[in-house]
């Protein structure tokens, strides 16, 4: 294994970072695997949280969350080729699974190519319930992987200004934090309200 890279996992918050993702897809994807850009990009991508990882300010890998009632689904994980095999993707998999445990989930599902078994066997476990199946050209399986219950989860109790806080940002304050501690201004829409 080569040395760790001086990395960053953030969650993707710009059109700019979401771009720097999609530069990642496109190599690892469309390049590297002919994926069809329709099979790619599906049409879920705006409705996802998008980890990307970034070296000294470059793209290296992403991640794609999707959030269902009961658990959470890992997709589109990509590194690219020059920064594999220094713990980029584990990495990823590692602070999604630490961002929905914070959201309260305990359970993820996943869709891997079978030749990746072995390296989400660390997280997850085959589903036997599911047949393999063959997408955009690739062998694929459903795993399943259980995470423990954490008792810093968000809930509906949690503070209002923490859930108004970014995505995966829950302990920073927030631009709406800030507002809190302005001077009282008049809402001229309460204002015309009271008339």
């Amino acid at each position: 294994m080569k040395n760790e890279l001086p990395l960053d996992i953030s969650v993707v918050r710009t059109l700019d970072d979401l771009h720097r993702a999609y530069s990642v897809r496109d190599i690892v994807f469309l390049d590297h695997q002919s994926c069809p850009y329709p099979e790619e990009f599906d049409g879920n991508d705006l409705c996802a949280t998008h980890l990307l990882a970034s070296v000294n300010a470059r793209p290296a890998g992403t991640l794609r969350i999707r959030y269902f009632a009961a658990f959470a689904k890992f997709e589109r994980v990509a590194v690219l080729p020059q920064y594999r095999g220094n713990a980029v993707a584990r990495q990823l998999v590692e602070e999604a699974v630490r961002l929905i445990q914070i959201k309260g989930y305990q359970r993820f599902v996943l869709h891997a190519q079978k030749r990746y078994e072995t390296f989400w066997a660390r997280w997850a476990h085959r589903d036997l319930s599911q047949a393999p199946f063959t997408f955009s050209d690739h062998d694929y399986i459903a795993m399943i992987g259980e995470v423990p219950q954490v008792s810093t989860a968000l809930s509906e109790s949690t503070s209002p200004m923490v859930l108004n806080r970014p995505e995966g940002e829950w302990d920073e304050p927030g631009i709406l934090d800030q507002s809190v501690h302005r001077a009282p201004i008049m809402n001229p829409g309460a204002m015309e309200a009271v008339r």
